[in-house]
């Protein structure tokens, strides 16, 4: 199927093949059937011809009908597959976006368990209950063509084994839960017995607390092997209820036949291969709906996640932009909303003015909400994208204290699969001094697991190298020298300082700001103030 059709259609298709295929499957039964009932024609006189036809009509329509059920069985794969890829790349986007990086390994674990539950318990079930339906109806009409009356009662007799699991249910059940019971309370007196060993051997106890264990061991294998005879009685009903179901409708069959009905010993062996094709895909498709059931929760939860139940987003900053008549801007405009943590309030609604190409230090004690306001600015709040401006998306731009790099080639680490240039991307890795540091081929270069394979002012430079590629003029920065040494960090905010950018850079450490053009200062009583 081509794949330039929309997802829909190719789905509908796979769908429309799938149901083709598995009626054509569907008819295993009556094939066998049939075939078997045409036996009983051959004497010791037929020709030979005719049992070579028999052997090879009846081998090819088996291959095809098998060939039917494994094409099904591979067009199920390819749908499930892509089902699978559709709904896990949609979770991954909803949390991606609206979850906080904290939630990380929550999200990791569904991916590989409850959707491999979503998956076996859901999807497949779900095709596996259409093609149990699917040969017992057609089963089911093969039969009643041969012989109605005769087709009604096999089907009705052929039911009767459902009925042993329903008549020892309760039985069953209450066995299973006094085994339960009894086997929890032995569990617990034997793990009580050694954490006492210290007062039994003091006070002389052991004869009298292993009989006392006896007693709840013997209830415990007691209450096993009253279950085991209750599974085996159950057992024996279903043997017996299926003897009946093939024996009864037969027998009356016989006599129906003795009675002058039209009825043939060819057509009772066809009714009673087909009535197998009945009871037990109708059985099956029983037990798989109580599968499906099981997964209620889980596709509530996905169902949830794929419709878009988002947070309820917090209000975000607007920006203002001035203009003048030379180089685009003069002054820019953040109207903050509040910045808070939790739910304590680090800073009030306020307006910061800045001119453009500006260069701030923002300092404060450790803790204080600097990184939160750095995100507030940005519209970055709880680990959810919930920018709405235009202006904020197009020209803020973030370094964080620690950037992450994907194992991957310094290519996507700048791109991150969008579509650049080679020499826009070698322009920008030669502005942050990378282009000769990472060999003959720099966007070729490994970054290995976490940027391994780079040195910490290597990774700040190439967060820096992201904003640079993306054309943003105004750059938060989070104390990028944080994790670096002293020559390293000296040289990051050197390299941010010549930039043709408007910064903030958030910082500990006041040896740094003497070259800002101004000290903005988070004071402990949560106030923003110009610092002196």
């Amino acid at each position: 199927m081509s794949a330039g059709l929309p997802h829909r259609v190719r789905l509908g298709l796979r769908v429309a093949l799938f149901t083709l295929l598995m009626v054509v499957g569907g008819f295993d039964g009556v094939v066998l059937a049939q075939a078997i009932s045409t036996l009983p024609r051959f004497v010791a006189g037929s020709s030979v011809q005719s049992m070579i036809a028999f052997g090879v009509g009846y081998l090819l329509a088996f291959c095809a009908i098998w060939s039917c059920e494994q094409l099904a069985v591979m067009v199920e794969n390819v749908i499930v597959r892509d089902l699978l890829i559709d709904r896990k790349r949609r979770y991954i986007e909803a949390k991606l976006r609206y979850v906080s990086s904290d939630k990380a390994s929550q999200v990791v674990s569904k991916i590989n368990n409850d959707f491999a539950l979503y998956r076996d318990n859901y999807l497949k079930a779900v095709f596996t209950v259409a093609v149990d339906l699917t040969m017992g109806t057609v089963s089911m009409v093969y039969m009643l063509w041969l012989n109605a009356p005769l087709a009604v009662l096999f089907i009705l007799f052929s039911l009767l084994p459902m009925a042993a699991p329903k008549l020892f249910a309760s039985a069953l059940r209450r066995s299973s839960e006094a085994w339960s019971v009894d086997t929890e309370r032995f569990n617990q007196s034997l793990s009580d017995a050694f954490d006492a060993r210290h007062g039994l051997y003091t006070n002389g106890a052991f004869a009298t607390v292993l009989a006392y264990m006896e007693r709840r061991l013997r209830r415990s294998e007691s209450s096993m092997c009253t279950m085991s005879n209750r599974q085996g009685l159950a057992g024996v009903a279903m043997v017996v209820l299926s003897a009946l179901a093939y024996l009864v409708p037969i027998t009356i069959g016989l006599l129906m036949m003795h009675a002058g009905w039209p009825i043939t010993g060819a057509s009772l062996v066809a009714m009673f291969m087909a009535s197998d094709r009945v009871s037990g895909p109708f059985r099956a498709a029983a037990e798989h709906c109580n599968e499906i059931a099981t997964t209620k929760t889980i596709r509530g939860q996905i169902r949830r996640a794929l419709h878009g139940e988002m947070p309820t987003a917090p209000e975000v900053t607007r920006m203002e932009l001035h203009a003048n008549d030379t180089d685009g801007w003069s002054a820019i405009a953040f109207d903050v909303p509040a910045v808070r943590h939790a739910d304590a309030t680090l800073l009030p609604a306020q307006r910061i003015d800045v001119r453009a190409g500006e260069k701030i230090a923002l300092v404060g004690p450790s803790g204080i909400g600097k990184s939160s306001l750095l995100d507030t600015i940005q519209g970055y709040v709880d680990g959810r994208d919930i920018s709405v401006g235009d202006d904020l998306s197009r020209h803020v731009g973030f370094i964080e204290q620690r950037p992450f790099v994907f194992d991957d080639d310094v290519r996507f680490n700048l791109t991150f699969g969008e579509p650049f240039d080679d020499a826009r991307l070698l322009d920008v890795l030669g502005k942050v001094g990378l282009a000769g540091e990472l060999g003959d081929d720099p966007l070729s270069y490994a970054c290995g697991e976490h940027g391994s394979k780079l040195s910490g002012g290597q990774v700040q430079r190439i967060e820096i190298a992201r904003t640079l590629l993306r054309g943003k003029r105004i750059l938060l920065a989070d104390e990028p020298t944080s994790s670096l040494d002293p020559d390293n960090a000296e040289r990051i905010v050197s390299l941010l300082l010549s930039l043709p950018v408007t910064l903030i850079m958030a910082t500990h450490d006041t040896q740094y700001t003497r070259d800002f053009d101004r000290v903005l200062e988070i004071t402990p009583d949560h106030r923003l103030i110009a610092k002196h």
